[in-house]
């Protein structure tokens, strides 16, 4: 099975993997340039909230759903309902990976940068935590492409309440530029 999750690979961050290991095969890797516009709008320039969801997407789209230092943070900021927070995102990413009618672009989960894709991610889980479920069901629809999108609405409804539990508001993303 190949998930279609594209990877950007951020010029401006490159890590080399240590020999013998490498990103999964399931993964098909491009450049940036012809396949995502990219934001003008960093990574840096967003809330907390929305840069602790994204690193967790991204990580979990990898696989890395089950790394030390991701596990702690969410345990960290979420208490008990870290590991199922970190569960249902993990979720949203197999069901837009595998059952999604499109590829979804990220950049790698340190990346500064911000793809379309990864922004109607953020957008998705703020209109969630607000109710709006037009505007959530809008976003899904874009992601999935005509893919399922009702196990993917309930996992970002409940990301989203792990967000408002904790009084983490994720803002709405407007203009984007």
């Amino acid at each position: 099975m190949i998930l279609q999750i594209i990877l950007i690979i951020d010029r401006d961050f490159v890590s080399t993997p240590k020999q013998g290991s490498s990103v999964s095969d399931s993964y098909r890797i491009a450049s940036p340039a012809p396949l995502s516009p990219l934001l003008e709008t960093r990574v840096s320039e967003l809330d907390a909230g929305s840069a602790l969801f994204l690193w967790a997407f991204r990580s979990c789209a990898l696989g890395c759903s089950r790394k030390q230092c991701l596990t702690q943070v969410f345990d960290y900021h979420f208490g008990a309902t870290g590991t199922e927070m970190l569960h249902h995102i993990l979720v949203m990413a197999q069901i837009l990976g595998c059952q999604g009618q499109r590829k979804i672009r990220l950049n790698l989960p340190r990346s500064d940068r911000l793809s379309q894709d990864e922004a109607s991610l953020i957008r998705a889980i703020e209109a969630a935590q607000t109710g709006r479920e037009a505007g959530l069901t809008a976003q899904l629809h874009w992601l999935a492409a005509g893919g399922p999108i009702t196990t993917l609405a309930r996992a970002a409804c409940i990301v989203a309440g792990g967000f408002t539990a904790m009084n983490v508001r994720l803002p709405a993303l407007k203009n984007l530029a």
